[in-house]
């Protein structure tokens, strides 16, 4: 979501996968590509203030454990990408 007053341009989200996440598809308002184990969401030219875009990806665990998947949101506004992980208990 735009927080801000003004519009924000380029508008791109990355994906980590762990080991323990197999890729099944993803769906958004730009088109997601999958390399190794990074899935990397084409940018969205821009985000109008108040204005949320989302993104979806599936994966399944191919075994169980702790993990943690990061994703990566960057834009013309931000500068360098802001970070967040999610821990997730995986159950195969």
């Amino acid at each position: 979501t735009n927080q801000g007053t003004g519009p924000d341009r380029k508008v791109a989200v990355k994906l980590h996968l762990p080991e323990e996440l197999e890729y099944v598809d993803a769906v958004g308002p730009s088109n997601g590509n999958l390399d190794k184990r990074v899935v990397t969401f084409d940018g969205v030219d821009q985000l109008a203030p108040g204005q949320t875009l989302t993104w979806n990806i599936r994966a399944k665990a191919t075994k169980d454990g702790d993990v943690r998947t990061t994703a990566e949101l960057g834009s013309e506004y931000l500068g360098s990408p802001v970070t967040t992980t999610e821990p997730t208990r995986l159950v195969k």
